[in-house]
């Protein structure tokens, strides 16, 4: 166990390396507190901790390169430890935009994006919400661009039978997405921005085909919004 890498609400991640192997991994440790969850697994002769059934369900094959395997989990007494893999050399997606500026070029922020919709849309296909995607828990290998989605700690389970539940989750997904574009491709540009296309029809120094994309994507009405499939049909994906 090596240092640690970060700190949130569910617990603590460090690095780590496989003492046989020499793999480089993320160890995640949750304290055992009475607020932790729990779901119900057939074969299962107790309730598991939901972050770990979320990694066993996204994880499952046929596996996504972009999306962070979970390599195995521990119940220890104090605590649950969960060991990921860890790419390197990495950067989160915020410490990578940052690192270029604050913003990145629409041609880099393409390749990175792609990546996302399609850790996304695995997730919903294994009938799990993220619920908390952002540039803090996107991981960039500052070598390759290669992106995987990481901490499924806000995880929640999707109802795949009724229609209206998977439409809200693609939805909310969406948004979640067009908002991770918007700050690594705008910076400091408020949103308003992108979305006044009356008073602002072309905004200097954004292709029109990025901005046509935002628009879309944060539409009020989530049925209004493009699904996962269509955002990667978009023209914005097409250039390059």
């Amino acid at each position: 166990m090596g240092v640690k890498l970060g700190q949130g609400a569910f617990g603590s991640v460090y690095k780590g390396n496989h003492r046989f192997s020499g793999q480089k991994v993320a160890i995640k440790c949750i304290r055992k507190k009475p607020w932790n969850s729990f779901i119900n697994v057939p074969g299962s002769t107790e309730p598991l901790l939901s972050e770990v059934v979320m990694n066993v369900m996204v994880c499952s094959p046929p596996k996504s390169p972009y999306v962070v395997q979970m390599i195995e989990w521990f119940d220890q007494t104090h605590q649950f430890v969960i060991v990921m893999e860890y790419p390197h050399p990495c950067q989160t997606l915020l410490e990578f935009t940052m690192w270029h500026g604050s913003c990145l070029d629409e041609s880099v922020a393409r390749g990175l994006m792609r990546q996302a919709v399609l850790a996304a849309k695995h997730c919903i296909e294994r009938g799990i919400l993220h619920n908390d995607i952002k540039t803090d828990n996107m991981l960039v290998n500052t070598e390759t661009l290669q992106l995987k989605l990481i901490d499924f700690s806000c995880s929640k389970r999707i109802n795949m039978s009724c229609s209206e539940d998977h439409q809200q989750v693609v939805g909310s997904t969406v948004w979640s997405l067009a908002m991770v574009l918007l700050e690594i491709v705008s910076g400091d540009q408020p949103i308003s921005v992108f979305l006044s296309k009356a008073r602002h029809p072309l905004i200097p120094n954004f292709s029109s085909e990025f901005q046509d994309l935002i628009e879309q994507c944060l539409v009020r009405h989530q049925t209004k919004r493009p699904t996962l499939e269509q955002i990667l049909e978009h023209q914005w994906f097409k250039q390059d």
